[in-house]
């Protein structure tokens, strides 16, 4: 994320052509407000990319907070984007946070 995030926020690309042209792409499905970076997508509204302690912190508040259910790896990543949260990778850490908890 950290390559999209600094060509979102200074521009800065690879020298090689091909590698820039490849960041411009992934880049395209980003954007950049008021120093958050959001991902743009087609059903719902712009999702907040979080980084990953922060997912870390939001996963643990959705399965186990007041309103958690302890609830599957999959409803678990389809919470948190209906709360309106992305990163990268977020169904396998699901998946992972579900398998390490003691009261599943």
């Amino acid at each position: 994320m950290m390559p999209i995030v600094n060509y979102l926020t200074v521009g800065t690309q690879p020298a090689h052509p091909v590698e820039a042209r490849k960041l411009r792409m992934k880049a395209a499905k980003y954007a950049h407000i008021e120093n958050i970076i959001f991902k743009k997508s087609f059903s719902v509204p712009y999702l907040r990319c979080l980084n990953p302690s922060k997912a870390k912190w939001i996963m643990k508040d959705l399965h186990e907070g007041t309103c958690g259910n302890h609830s599957g790896r999959r409803s678990l990543a389809h919470k948190a984007i209906t709360q309106g949260y992305f990163w990268p990778y977020m169904a396998r850490e699901a998946k992972q946070f579900v398998r390490n908890c003691d009261k599943c």
